[in-house]
């Protein structure tokens, strides 16, 4: 147990200083990813694709007297590599190159997901709707290494059922919240609404068998999920649908994809009880 505490440790004190490479000299924010060695040695990849190429060369030559003439090596002190005291200086890493790795990307969340909102309609609830969606993004930003330090740390199996259930209910009552906030009318109306499932609610509003719709829409409803599931279930398997269609004789293609656009607009738009309504987009 003791060793295991100092290995972890070790690994956050290792995370706190950026690596050199032992030829080049070059910190690993500059030179990419670092190839570890015993010995606390670290070479980055593009010294150890150069020493590769030249003793190659040299090898294909025949001039294997040549070798410690190759490019780096007469900075490498072998001795050094036979005594472990004799480490590369630490050099702790700048904390402003995590932030900018943070603060860049999250800029260009707030622009995608404002310009998301904007672009369903010219309303405080739409904006509201991209706000939400991107606030929780940079929530998951923030504590995706906290969560994974505490998988880690409670030995968390993150594939089993339990697991994968609880995944399942937090993305269900997260996207609710949003299209919750999408089909109000306003942002107040929303929080009414939000407030209304806790403290109006009532078990009796169980017993509705028919949810708000007729008979087609319900029927319509369960096969659309149960489309949905079997074709899950098909990805599950390395099936690609559109691979097997894009793979068939273009008359074939195109009669499934017109077929299925079809089918979406008729069954999605027209049928019993078919009302003109105007399009999510018409406030423009």
């Amino acid at each position: 147990m003791a060793d295991q505490f100092d290995n972890n440790k070790d690994n956050d004190q290792e995370q706190k200083y950026e690596k050199f490479c032992f030829l080049c000299r070059r910190p690993e924010s500059q030179a990419g990813k670092m190839i570890d060695l015993p010995n606390h040695i670290h070479i980055c990849a593009d010294c150890m694709q150069k020493s590769f190429d030249t003793m190659n060369t040299q090898m294909n030559n025949g001039n294997y007297s040549d070798l410690f003439n190759m490019p780096n090596v007469s900075m490498i002190d072998l001795s050094s590599l036979q005594n472990p005291g004799n480490q590369a200086k630490k050099i702790k890493k700048k904390a402003g190159f995590s932030v900018s790795k943070f603060v860049a990307p999250t800029i260009a969340l707030f622009f995608v997901w404002l310009s998301n909102g904007i672009w369903h309609g010219p309303h405080m609830n739409y904006i509201f709707y991209g706000m939400y969606y991107f606030m929780l993004i940079v929530i998951e930003n923030l504590t995706e290494e906290p969560c994974r330090k505490l998988v880690e740390r409670f030995k968390l199996d993150t594939e089993c059922i339990g697991f994968r259930i609880f995944q399942f209910l937090k993305l269900f009552v997260i996207v609710n919240i949003g299209e919750m906030f999408f089909r109000a009318d306003t942002v107040a109306t929303g929080f009414r609404m939000l407030r209304g499932i806790v403290t109006d609610f009532h078990i009796t509003a169980l017993a509705e068998t028919n949810f708000g719709v007729d008979v087609p829409d319900l029927i319509l409803a369960v096969v659309s999920i149960l489309l949905v599931f079997v074709v899950d279930i098909i990805h599950e398997k390395g099936i690609s649908i559109r691979r097997k269609v894009a793979d068939c004789k273009l008359p074939v293609r195109w009669s499934f994809w017109y077929a299925v656009v079809l089918l979406v607009v008729v069954f999605g738009a027209y049928g019993s009880g078919y009302t003109i309504v105007d399009m999510i987009y018409a406030a423009y």
